[in-house]
Parts: structure tokens; sequence; C-alpha cells
């Protein structure tokens, strides 16, 4: 969690980070205001941990529906927790 005033380089802090990281280390970046295309925000984070490792890993990554079904029921304890 990364938390400070509007306009004191979060996004720039992050962006240059993952920038580094990426060299060694699979990294995920998910800009939630820029990604923010559905109701729910688990899917909006999963979704965007898939394509990005796929593109790192540079083959397909597949999450059968039953996978999706079962992560939805088990994000809010995961959460609590």
């Amino acid at each position: 969690n990364l938390n400070a005033e509007w306009g004191a380089g979060k996004t720039y802090f992050l962006k240059r980070w993952s920038q580094e990281l990426i060299v060694n280390y699979p990294v995920v970046y998910i800009d939630a205001w820029q990604q923010d295309y559905s109701d729910d925000p688990f899917l909006t984070v999963i979704a965007g941990i898939i394509k990005q490792l796929q593109r790192q890993a540079k083959f397909n990554i597949t999450i059968p529906k039953s996978a999706v079904s079962m992560f939805k029921a088990v994000a809010p304890a995961i959460a609590q927790g």
C-alpha cells in the first residue's frame, strides 16, 4: 500500500519501480483508474495479472471458468485474512 497526497508522485514511483524490477522478476502493474471497466474489482485484478504474466512468460495462461468462480467465492475470506 502506497499512501500520499494527490500529486506526490505515487504513480511515477510505482511505474519506475516496476520498470526496474521487470528486468529480473515478473511484475504486474495495475492502474485502478485506467482499468476500471468492470463492476467487480477482483476480476479486474485477476485479468490484469493474467494478461501481464502471459506477455512476460511469452505463452498463454488459461484459467478455467470454474476457477474464476472459486476465486470470487473465496475472495471475501482472503480479504478479511
